[in-house]
């Protein structure tokens, strides 16, 4: 550490040598330090060292000489950095004057201090004089005082960056209590809405049982009359039996009001069900004392057509998955997520956020799935097949797509060369080709997160805390090339699905390609967050999951990314999101 650094020409080296004996008193007796470029060792590199000391000094004394002031390293160098520091944090520029020369011709020289009255120069006293030795102790004394004056104004900073660090502690401990109590007071609520839908439901079912009760007391009720009247009408029905021996039905004149007498025949057609029937095509009309059922209809019933087999998904469209809803904590957590190298400052501060129920494509949208859109012209062409382009891999002349082969147009490879625009352009053609009840679109970033986790919130990887070749394609340890290793080989991109799903059912969402999502990229909010959309406004879109070209680190579920919407690479693509 350096507190008086002493900038001077080597031919005033007996000045600077006399001006140092009554320095050394401060650096024994008052602890400050005192520097000049003879402490520099032999073999040491002198411009760093001599950069560093001007740095950390508290004041410069400059020994004031015509040698001084023509030297080149002087003027060029020592002279710039004290008033960049004298500007910018104050440091305290004492010019002595040695010997006479025209320093009052020197502009910035001319606006300090000097350390003697007047500027006059040293040398007009005697050498080893009483004089000299009082002039020069008088200089001491006046850069002790700034030195206690520097190092006071360095004790009220300390004292004030400690008790801002302690308001900002406090802030901090009173947002975080105001943060549990929230939660606390929200989950109160929760329990006492749930409490009160179970005691909803209880009523409910209470409700619709005493209504089943007293629909079954009238039923009963009812059963109990229709029984009674049928007894009473089966007892008006009876009469005594006639000795008649003939088999016939005695007939009244067609029209007339006699009543009609039956034989055995009628009662056994009545026995039989069709009593009512023959009386009714005798008389013409029905009779309702002997109608006591209700007519059978004959008529065969429409047979029921067979439901049709179902169909084959349609691999021109995603397979959506269902994803629950629920909480989690977004960001880097330290333990879970500082892995392969540590998190990024983007990724603070971890927040507990909570999302609805979605769904989210099995896999990432893929050569096929896009090019179904380029032909319908609902979308642009990738880069890489663009008319025209410079990357187009028939006719362009730049090869940055080529030497992909056969992973870049494989139809079962992930779409890449598309921008965050283009994703969106899919996202509206899908929208109109499937007119679904809940519409496509971009995940947000928060549900990106949450579901490349796959419901495990205590790993950096839905796999475990490091990073796998057995479970995505990625990139080397050092940035920037593909790597066959492992499960993994593809030194590109692999073929969607190529690896084993996560909790939730979803593939790749680590490595492959990196994935276009919803939000504009920005800070985190510290505090609970629901169903975020991110940032307002913004510059650049949000990327997630790293790539094959990427290293370990990029592919951890905490990873951000940010991208123009106009920015198209080969290894970028996107898969889609719905409500439901």
């Amino acid at each position: 550490m350096t507190d008086i650094f002493i900038s001077y020409s080597h031919q005033d080296e007996k000045w600077k040598d006399a001006l140092q004996k009554q320095l050394r008193v401060l650096q024994l007796h008052a602890d400050f330090t005192v520097w000049d470029d003879r402490q520099i060792d032999i073999g040491d590199n002198w411009l760093p060292r001599i950069e560093e000391a001007i740095a950390a000094a508290k004041v410069a004394i400059l020994l004031i000489s015509s040698d001084f002031l023509i030297s080149e390293f002087v003027c060029r160098q020592e002279i710039p950095r004290f008033l960049q520091r004298r500007a910018a944090d104050g440091l305290r520029v004492v010019p002595l004057v040695v010997e006479p020369c025209p320093w009052q011709a020197v502009g910035w020289l001319a606006n300090l201090q000097g350390a003697t009255k007047d500027n006059e120069p040293l040398s007009r006293h005697a050498w080893d004089s009483y004089a000299l030795k009082h002039e020069f102790s008088e200089v001491a004394l006046k850069v002790y005082r700034l030195l206690q004056e520097s190092r006071a104004d360095e004790e009220r900073q300390l004292a004030a960056h400690n008790a801002e660090q302690a308001r900002q502690a406090q802030r901090d401990r009173e947002r975080e209590q105001a943060r549990l109590e929230a939660e606390q007071r929200a989950e109160q609520a929760r329990l006492q809405k749930i409490a009160a839908e179970h005691a909803r439901q209880e009523q409910i079912a209470r409700e619709a049982k005493r209504q089943q009760d007293l629909a079954a007391a009238a039923e009963a009720k009812r059963v109990e009359a229709a029984e009674a009247k049928q007894k009473a009408e089966q007892g008006k029905q009876q009469a005594p039996p006639r000795p008649q021996a003939a088999l016939e039905v005695q007939q009244a004149p067609l029209g007339s009001s006699a009543p009609l007498k039956l034989g055995k025949w009628a009662l056994l057609l009545a026995g039989l069900g069709l009593a009512a029937w023959g009386v009714s095509v005798y008389r013409g009309a029905p009779d309702p004392e002997l109608i006591t059922q209700e007519p059978v209809s004959l008529a065969p019933t429409t047979p029921i057509p067979a439901s049709p087999e179902p169909s084959k998904a349609n691999t021109q469209f995603p397979n959506m998955l269902p994803i629950p809803a629920g909480e989690f904590t977004m960001g880097c957590v330290k333990g879970r997520d500082d892995v392969e190298g540590g998190c990024d400052d983007d990724e603070k501060p971890p927040h507990p956020v909570k999302l609805s129920a979605f769904k989210l494509a099995e896999t990432e949208v893929t050569v096929e799935q896009y090019l179904a859109c380029v032909q319908q012209g609902g979308c642009p062409a990738p880069e890489w097949n663009e008319k025209g382009s410079d990357y187009n891999i028939s006719t362009g002349k730049d090869d940055y797509y080529k030497k992909m082969g056969e992973a870049l147009t494989d139809l079962l490879s992930p779409i890449v060369g598309v921008s965050w625009e283009n994703a969106v352009a899919y996202v509206a053609w899908l929208n109109k080709s499937q007119q679904p009840s809940q519409p496509f679109r971009l995940p947000t970033e928060a549900e990106w997160e949450y579901a490349a986790r796959g419901g495990d919130n205590e790993q950096a990887y839905p796999w475990g805390n490091k990073a796998s070749h057995e479970f995505a394609n990625y990139g080397k340890n050092e940035c920037c090339e593909g790597l066959v290793s492992g499960k993994d080989q593809w030194l590109y991109t692999a073929p969607v699905g190529s690896f084993a799903p996560n909790g939730f059912g979803l593939k790749d969402m680590h490595g492959n390609v990196w994935e276009w999502v919803a939000d504009w990229y920005g800070a985190y909010p510290a505090q609970l967050a629901s169903n975020p959309k991110g940032a307002s406004k913004g510059t650049d879109r949000v990327l997630r999951g790293g790539s094959w070209y990427n290293t370990p680190r990029f592919v951890r579920s905490a990873f951000r990314h940010d991208r123009t919407p106009v920015d198209r690479n080969y290894y970028t693509g996107y898969r889609v999101a719905q409500g439901q």
